[in-house]
């Protein structure tokens, strides 16, 4: 289960702030596949692990709100921490390597 963050039935938004866990999930995501990826596929694998479910099982309204909580909260603050990069006209997310880093800097 998504802990406190899944919608109840009747739609109401999940409660809890966002937290680093997420953040530490859409790195891992990023890591593993080792390419740009779309941040809607992003929110897709950051909902499936945080609910240990498969996607099928998971409402579009939560990971709509994964969706929203990476694009507002955890990406822009991981891309100021210089370890991602986000292009808005593609919507992709990209992990920097150390040497991109450190030449932002």
């Amino acid at each position: 289960m998504i802990d406190n963050r899944v919608s109840d039935t009747e739609g109401r938004p999940p409660t809890g702030g966002p937290d680093e866990s997420r953040a530490a999930l859409t790195l891992s995501v990023l890591e593993e596949h080792d390419q740009p990826l779309r941040l809607a596929d992003v929110a897709d694998e950051v909902a499936v692990r945080e609910a240990d479910r498969s996607l099928d099982e998971i409402t579009a309204t939560d990971v709509l709100w994964v969706y929203d909580d990476l694009y507002f909260e955890h990406v822009p603050r991981l891309e100021r921490a210089e370890l991602v990069t986000y292009d808005q006209e593609t919507d992709t997310v990209r992990l920097l390597d150390g040497e991109e880093s450190a030449s932002r800097a």
